[in-house]
């Protein structure tokens, strides 16, 4: 569901603590991925689309590719 709620707030009641930390990053070659980028967490997977149009999904917890 988009940004959480049928209201579309963003808020979610998940409690995170601090501190925080990277877990992993990636680069895509020769793709560029927006500042306003949403990616999606799904079934351990996330869902990463770039400015060419082009969807990712990678491994949640790694960011290997799948």
């Amino acid at each position: 569901m988009l940004r959480g709620t049928p209201e579309h707030t963003g808020f979610t009641p998940a409690e995170i603590q601090a501190p925080f930390q990277l877990s992993w990053a990636v680069a895509i070659e020769e793709e560029r991925i927006g500042t306003a980028v949403e990616p999606i967490v799904y079934d351990g997977r996330l869902y990463l689309s770039t400015q060419a149009g082009n969807l990712y999904g990678l491994n949640a917890t790694n960011g290997n590719p799948e």
